[in-house]
C-alpha cells in the first residue's frame, strides 16, 4: 500500500509540475484575481517556482516508491510535507483571501484535499509496514 500511496503522489506531483510550467500564463489568468498585481510578472514566478518544486518532490517520491526496504524517515518526511502543502494551503486560502478568483480557491482547496489523501494513505502503508510481526 505504501509504494502504491507514494506512486500515486509522484504521478500527480509530476503531472501537476508538468502544468504549472508549461501553462503558468493561463493558470495565473485563471486563479489569481488581478493576475500581475504583484509586481507584474511575480505570479509566473511562483508558479514556475511552484512547479519546479512540486516536480522534484515528484521525482523523490518516486525514488522512493521503489526503495526496498523503504527508508521510513524518509517517507515520515514526504507525509510531513504532504500536511505541510494542505496547511499552507489553508493559510492562503484564509489568510490572504483577496489574492485568488473562485476557481482559484476552488483549486487550491481540491489540491489540499487530495494532497491530504495521499498523506494520509502513506501514513497508513507505514503504519503497515511497520507493525511487530506476531510471534508463534
Amino acid at each position: 500500500m505504501l509504494s502504491i500511496a507514494l506512486r500515486a503522489n509522484a504521478l500527480f506531483s509530476m503531472l501537476s509540475a508538468l502544468i504549472l510550467v508549461l501553462a503558468a500564463p493561463r493558470i495565473a489568468s485563471l486563479t489569481f484575481i488581478q493576475p500581475g498585481m504583484f509586481a507584474g510578472q511575480t505570479e509566473l514566478a511562483i508558479l514556475y517556482l511552484a512547479g519546479a518544486g512540486v516536480g522534484i518532490f515528484g521525482i523523490f517520491c518516486l525514488f522512493l516508491s521503489f526503495a526496498k526496504p523503504a527508508d521510513f524517515r524518509l517517507v515520515k518526511a514526504v507525509i510531513a510535507a504532504d500536511f505541510l502543502w494542505v496547511m499552507a494551503s489553508a493559510a492562503l486560502l484564509i489568510l490572504v483571501p483577496g489574492v485568488l478568483s473562485r476557481s482559484g480557491m476552488m483549486l487550491v482547496g481540491m489540491i489540499a484535499i487530495l494532497v491530504g489523501c495521499f498523506g494520509l494513505l502513506q501514513g497508513l502503508g507505514l503504519k503497515q509496514g511497520i507493525q511487530p510481526k506476531s510471534r508463534p
